[in-house]
């Protein structure tokens, strides 16, 4: 009777072992990598850019990251399709790269280059309120600096 109580209760541990097992293969499957690092076109190394991961199909952004001290980025758990690699650092132009991820491979984009963006100068005029006139007396008066 002891060993009947101990089997009752083996098998549903047992079956939810394996129902856990021959679920978590596919989703593991499932799971790839993306990346990649960010240079300059001298070939130096950017740290700190912005990285989104967008999914084409959906027009969503799957991962956004940004790059180490080393320039380098990475985006773990991305399913796989077609992406677009977008790069934004102040003082660069932005860079995109189309990319498709396919079925358990890890991608690595290589090394993404970035070109010096334009300096801009923004000039701000504003205009200092005119003299009231005043229509109600006839005295004039003038103010020289």
């Amino acid at each position: 009777m002891f060993s009947r109580k101990l089997w009752t209760c083996k098998v549903p541990i047992a079956l939810v072992a394996l129902f856990l097992i021959a679920t978590m293969q596919p989703l593991m499957a499932q799971s790839q990598n993306i990346s990649g690092s960010v240079v300059d076109t001298t070939g130096g190394v950017i740290p700190g850019a912005t990285v989104k991961i967008t999914d084409v199909a959906k027009g969503t952004i799957a991962r956004e990251t940004s790059s180490d001290e080393s320039g380098r980025f990475s985006a773990i758990n991305i399913v796989p399709g077609h992406y677009l690699i977008t790069i934004e650092k102040t003082g660069f132009k932005k860079a995109e790269l189309k990319v498709a991820l396919d079925v358990n491979a890890k991608l690595d984009v290589g090394q993404i280059r970035m070109d010096v963006g334009q300096m801009t100068e923004v000039l701000s005029v504003s205009a200092e309120l005119l003299p009231v006139v005043q229509t109600n007396t006839m005295e004039k008066a003038y103010l020289v600096d």
